[in-house]
């Protein structure tokens, strides 16, 4: 493809967008999900694990502001699949510890 640098360059700037969108509204995971391919695409597999992680952080604060069980969970359960698909185990390590104190450890 011969516009490549120039594509690259207006995904880069898409990018910019969505991230100062998701900056401004931390706990709204969506904002983030167009840039997982976006940032493939521009920065490669460790940008978009990168954006994986930020949905996964979302989901977690968004997690611990639940008031019901069940919401929280699911939540959480989101969160680890991002992690584990991002590599980051530390993180799915921590989540998992957080998600069985906060049901009172019934796994």
């Amino acid at each position: 493809m011969k516009d490549e640098p120039a594509l690259k360059e207006d995904f880069s700037h898409i990018l910019e967008l969505a991230f100062k969108l998701a900056h401004e509204n931390p706990l709204n995971e969506s904002h983030l999900e167009p840039c997982e391919p976006l940032s493939l695409t521009v920065g490669g597999l460790e940008a978009a694990n990168e954006v994986k992680i930020m949905m996964a952080g979302s989901l977690v604060k968004q997690a611990q502001a639940q008031e019901t069980g069940i919401a929280r969970v699911a939540q959480l359960q989101q969160a680890m699949k991002l992690y584990s698909e991002a590599g980051d185990s530390e993180k799915l390590e921590e989540c998992k510890l957080g998600s069985s104190s906060r049901d009172g450890g019934s796994r």
